[in-house]
């Protein structure tokens, strides 16, 4: 069950130069699952609950117009999630067993995976026209950001990651009035190596033939490594 107050405003200022979205939330979530991994056979996951969670915060966005040529747009969110009521979760490798039921763990205060504090976006897009050509030149660059965050649901440290800034760039050109756009563009432009997701792999040395892999484990996806290229699109 979610129940979810949200009150927010939406407003076209400065004559309509700037677009202005807010609004802040407050949800409870009750019997929420989560897909974690099988306890029993330490292989697999299975859907289990996971508590009830409250998550309040607020949202904005903006796009402001300040001359014909120049877009900026921008983003900001911020999320306080906390487990309410999680007293017999399962334990990560290690952990303390201190919840209501032998051997588990509980989770009451702690903040779910997933879950970043802080994430934000801001990009501008610059476009004029090519004098005599009937075409037009844009670039554009863009950065956002997200605050650390644990990537597995059972909180293991080894499942923390850091914050992460990525950057992208594009320039191109497309004509004044009609349906195609030709760009070189470059994302992830510093290289950033995070993580996507991660979780435990206790059989680690099994699957690795008892190679220098421990049981116990940690598997991780990195996200996109910086990309570059060319690419046309067309509107049909």
């Amino acid at each position: 069950m979610i129940r979810r107050p949200r009150v927010g405003i939406k407003a076209l200022l400065l004559d309509n130069r700037l677009v202005l979205n807010a609004d802040v939330y407050r949800m409870k979530l009750s019997d929420f699952q989560d897909s974690i991994l099988n306890p029993l056979t330490g292989s697999g996951f299975i859907v289990a609950n996971a508590g009830d969670r409250r998550v309040q915060g607020f949202e904005a966005d903006a796009e402001f117009r300040p001359i014909r040529e120049f877009t900026l747009k921008g983003s900001v969110g911020y999320m306080d999630a906390e487990f309410t009521d999680y007293t017999a979760g399962q334990c990560y490798a290690g952990q303390p067993a201190n919840g209501t039921a032998p051997g588990t763990c509980n989770y009451n205060g702690k903040t779910p995976s997933h879950s970043p504090k802080w994430t934000w976006s801001l990009a501008g897009q610059y476009q004029t026209p090519l004098a005599g050509t009937g075409l037009e030149i844009f670039a554009n660059a863009d950065v956002s950001y997200a605050s650390s965050k644990f990537l597995e649901p059972l909180l293991d440290p080894r499942g923390l990651q850091d914050s992460v800034t990525l950057v992208g760039v594009r320039l191109g050109v497309t004509p004044e009035k009609g349906p195609w756009r030709v760009s070189a563009y470059a994302k992830n432009l510093f290289d950033r190596s995070y993580f996507v997701q991660s979780t435990l792999q206790p059989l680690n040395a099994f699957i690795s033939a008892g190679g220098s892999a421990q049981a116990q484990g940690f598997v991780g996806w990195y996200g996109p490594p910086r990309t570059y290229g060319i690419e046309a699109t067309v509107k049909f």
